[in-house]
């Protein structure tokens, strides 16, 4: 459970800035970290890897983190378990001042447009809403998949060394 109360996706555009179609890479703004996301289901369709990689306001690496969870085979409530593991690292840090950088487009319209998805993700999507309003400063952009070139190219290193950990198993 997240906080004392309920965050509903329509409120969430009034709260998080977002933003979305960024083609290039561009450092943070001044006083602000940016975390690239990237997710991904892994052939079994039984796991989902995902990676989360933060910078500070001058473009430099700060931290990141690489993770396995079992999901189910949809890749939108793939990269929804990405971006809320995303945000629970980032809450655990106590970081705040985040810009968030995800390449799933659907996930970015749920939230800017408001869309409303009525498959079994609404909850989750709910709740990454809700740890987004622990943060005093929240931004979430949709960037296309070659600007978030570092969170996708560990995304590969993990699945590769998924699949070696597969063969040994």
């Amino acid at each position: 459970m997240v906080g004392p109360h309920t965050v509903h996706i329509s409120q969430s555009v009034k709260c998080l800035g977002v933003e979305g179609g960024d083609d290039c890479w561009r450092k943070p703004s001044n006083g602000m970290l940016k975390c690239n996301v990237d997710g991904a289901t892994f052939v079994d369709n039984e796991h989902v890897g995902w990676v989360a990689v933060v910078h500070n306001d001058v473009g430099g690496f700060m931290r990141c983190i690489l993770g396995f969870m079992n999901s189910s085979s949809d890749p939108f409530m793939a990269e929804i378990l990405t971006v809320r593991a995303a945000l629970f690292w980032l809450r655990l840090l106590h970081l705040d001042g985040v810009i968030m950088k995800i390449g799933s487009q659907r996930l970015w319209q749920v939230v800017y447009l408001r869309r409303i998805d009525t498959s079994d993700s609404r909850l989750l999507l709910k709740d990454c809403v809700a740890i987004a309003f622990g943060f005093q400063s929240f931004n979430l952009y949709w960037v296309r998949r070659d600007v978030n070139k570092v969170a996708h190219a560990l995304l590969s290193l993990l699945y590769c060394w998924y699949c070696k950990c597969r063969e040994i198993g």
